[in-house]
């Protein structure tokens, strides 16, 4: 996440929300992994890998905060065939120590915080990020380096997992232009997605804005 500011990071899921749309109509929403709820003073992206994985993403006036679960990370306190060995209170304590107030009030929820493997945040709009470090283990970042990598900075590495995820071959021409802020039409929407219905699309798109 070096080098990437909070306006940055939220028009690359702007970006990855529209193209899921655009691929999986609504009553196939299961199938997007990458999807967006209205919050207070912001918003909230989560990619949910289908696996077990996912980032949870909010992104306000103040900054952007990010928690990430990887079901096979050592801190997965859930354990069963993965994670710790027996629930670790202490390691909620340490994960988010000293993150900014508004990041622990969007996690206050139990539930919410249960499923953290690692987390991170950037104040204002800066590309400066902070994490508390748990250990020194270097095998196991929480999955952090993997879950980071669903997020798709490009339209080619948006069409690389996507042509392998959906078994398609896609034009990448159209992901770019969308990539690059490009208003999307009826055109773009039935060039990526022949089958798509347009109209129901256009509507979905316009309520994410």
């Amino acid at each position: 996440m070096q080098y990437i500011t909070k306006t940055e990071l939220k028009e690359i899921l702007y970006k990855m929300t529209i193209l899921d749309i655009i691929m999986c109509p609504k009553e196939e929403e299961y199938l997007r992994i990458t999807t967006v709820q209205k919050i207070e003073n912001g918003c909230k992206y989560i990619i949910d890998n289908g696996s077990g994985d996912s980032l949870t993403i909010f992104i306000t006036a103040n900054g952007a905060y990010i928690k990430g679960f990887d079901h096979e990370s050592e801190w997965n306190q859930f354990g069963a065939q993965f994670g710790a060995d027996e629930w670790n209170e202490d390691f909620f304590e340490q994960v988010y120590k000293n993150a900014p107030s508004e990041f622990l009030a969007l996690v206050e929820n139990k539930e919410e915080r249960d499923e953290t493997t690692f987390c991170m945040w950037c104040v204002d709009d800066t590309d400066e990020w902070y994490q508390n470090e748990i250990s020194d283990d270097d095998d196991d970042d929480g999955g952090k380096e993997y879950l980071l990598e669903y997020i798709m900075k490009s339209a080619e590495e948006w069409c690389e997992w996507a042509e392998d995820y959906y078994e398609l071959e896609l034009d990448i021409d159209v992901v770019k232009k969308i990539y690059n802020g490009a208003s999307i039409d009826d055109e773009l929407i039935s060039k990526l997605n022949e089958k798509r219905n347009i109209e129901e699309a256009l509507q979905e798109i316009n309520e994410i804005k």
